[in-house]
């Protein structure tokens, strides 16, 4: 697994939006702990409604291709990220399945 800061480095542009640990919640956009495994905008925020009708869950599948493509796997979604280098998808989904304590800071 990589060290915390790989993880620090890679969630940075999200963190401006999201919270991820213990005591994450939700700001201008959803927090995400635990989400692995959920559906799609089952967490306490107000989704789009491109979200709400996806029908997906966040699999580990649906995170790869969502995390390199928002819009392209979510359409008129408002998250406004553009996706992450293929690199760094794979430590993204392991930092969201098993987020550092200190992660909100």
């Amino acid at each position: 697994m990589p060290p915390p800061e790989t993880f620090a480095r890679i969630f940075e542009p999200c963190a401006h939006c999201h919270q991820v640990g213990e005591g994450a919640r939700a700001t201008s956009g959803p927090q995400l702990t635990g989400i692995v495994g959920k559906p799609v905008a089952s967490t306490d925020y107000p989704y789009s409604q491109a979200m709400r009708d996806s029908g997906l869950t966040w699999d580990e599948a649906t995170l790869r291709d969502f995390l390199a493509d928002p819009y392209g796997v979510v359409p008129g979604s408002r998250m406004r990220f553009e996706g992450l280098a293929d690199e760094d998808i794979g430590p993204m989904i392991e930092f969201l399945k098993n987020p550092a304590p200190d992660t909100n800071g």
